[in-house]
């Protein structure tokens, strides 16, 4: 059996227009044109090497543990990732960032990302 453990994308990916056919944003099918999105984008290699990355360690997982453990860990993670509360309250994201393992690092969006501190509302 063969595991990919290249950095580069597949070929076959496909990339989504985010504009319509003439340019402008298509609010029926993405919804309000956010401009906050717009700035905070980051790097264009972001996204290729996070999605390389997770792909890495799910084939990892699937060598040193075995075929359930990839299947189970994207198992908690869609169900974690499903909405807990009402829409206008705000929920914490703990479970998964302990699966991602974001809980043992501090990154800048730790405290700049506008996230819910106790009561306090940070910076949105």
């Amino acid at each position: 059996m063969f595991t990919d453990f290249s950095l580069a994308p597949n070929r076959n990916e496909t990339k989504v227009e985010i504009n319509g056919p003439y340019g402008v944003h298509d609010t029926l099918r993405q919804g309000f044109k956010s401009v906050r999105k717009e700035f905070t984008a980051g790097h264009p290699l972001e996204p290729v090497l996070s999605s390389t990355e997770n792909k890495i360690k799910l084939s990892m997982m699937r060598n040193n543990y075995g075929l359930h453990m990839p299947l189970r860990h994207i198992m908690e993670q869609k169900i974690v990732g499903m909405p807990k509360r009402l829409p206008v309250l705000k929920s914490s994201s703990i479970a998964m960032d302990t699966l991602l393992g974001k809980d043992e690092t501090i990154d800048v969006e730790d405290f700049m990302g506008g996230k819910i501190i106790g009561v306090f509302y940070t910076r949105c």
